[in-house]
């Protein structure tokens, strides 16, 4: 296959349908793919380029990521998925044919760039991104609840506002056995294969950030670098998860959701980062995946 260009899409664009409000707003929903999440740091650019790790990311998206977000009971968002600019073009072509399995009614854009930020549509007065790691699963209803909150922050006043659904799932994609890690296994005991288990996290990687595009805030004591500053930042997962209330310190009036299971985190043994879960029980996985679309 011939050079695709620096960013694919494909879809059938956003879905009408629906009244228009006063106040405009779009939904992105950005997953870094293999874009390095620091580009000063060589040793991590390079691992996002090995062949063995690119080929389980693409396994672990395809299986799980792309499902869940497919299966998203409302549609008017745009999904970007943010890759390294010299990813090689057996992934570039494995990541365009993923999408060929299962029909995805809203715009999903492959971008090969630096910087994903310039096809962002900032003529907006309200700009939401949601955080969406390449391995990890998303409730057919997130979306949707996000977009129900949209007219709640534009009356609220606040310039920006940090969404967490804090309760979701750990899904073991491998079994794991004990290990002094805590935080990839808080109940240091073997959990098998398959299994599905109950999460509690308030600072997660699966948050969501609201923009008012009529503010000029300026964000402080966070490293953003500039023109990214209303979106959902894509740097390693601890960025969001350093501890709890430290969203508070940085973006006021933080909404915790406590409704919604709403995400489900993947181990798969390549998880690097440390994240501190509250385990719960064990439940009934087939059942539970289905509203994440993925069948097994």
């Amino acid at each position: 296959m011939g050079n695709i260009g620096m960013f694919r899409n494909t879809g059938l664009g956003n879905l009408g349908g629906y009244e228009k409000k006063t106040m405009t707003s779009k939904i992105y929903i950005v997953t870094r793919f293999n874009a390095p999440c620091f580009p000063t740091r060589k040793d991590l650019a390079k691992r996002r380029l090995d062949d063995g790790w690119l080929r389980e990311r693409v396994r672990l998206f395809k299986e799980y990521c792309y499902p869940s977000v497919a299966n998203q009971s409302f549609l008017d968002f745009d999904w970007i998925v943010w890759c390294h600019p010299d990813s090689p073009e057996w992934m570039q072509d494995e990541l365009y044919e993923i999408t060929k399995l299962r029909p995805f009614r809203p715009l999903i854009w492959f971008i090969y760039e630096d910087s994903y930020y310039p096809y962002i549509d900032t003529d907006v007065d309200t700009l939401v991104t949601i955080r969406l790691d390449n391995d990890d699963m998303i409730h057919e209803d997130f979306v949707k609840t996000i977009h129900e909150h949209i007219e709640v922050f534009q009356k609220s006043g606040l310039p920006r506002q940090v969404y967490s659904f804090t309760n979701g799932y750990r899904y073991y994609d491998c079994a794991t056995p004990k290990t002094p890690r805590r935080t990839l296994n808080p109940d240091s005991r073997f959990i098998p294969e398959g299994s599905l288990i109950e999460a509690k996290m308030h600072n997660n990687p699966f948050l969501t950030l609201f923009a008012d595009m009529r503010q000029k805030a300026v964000v402080e004591k966070i490293d953003i670098p500039e023109g990214l500053e209303s979106t959902v930042v894509q740097n390693d997962h601890l960025v969001y998860c350093m501890n709890h209330g430290w969203l508070d310190k940085v973006f006021k009036g933080t909404h915790y959701n406590d409704d919604l299971a709403a995400w489900i985190w993947v181990y798969h043994g390549g998880n690097t980062a440390s994240i501190k879960v509250k385990a719960g029980a064990t439940v009934d996985a087939a059942t539970i995946l289905k509203e994440f679309g993925v069948e097994i």
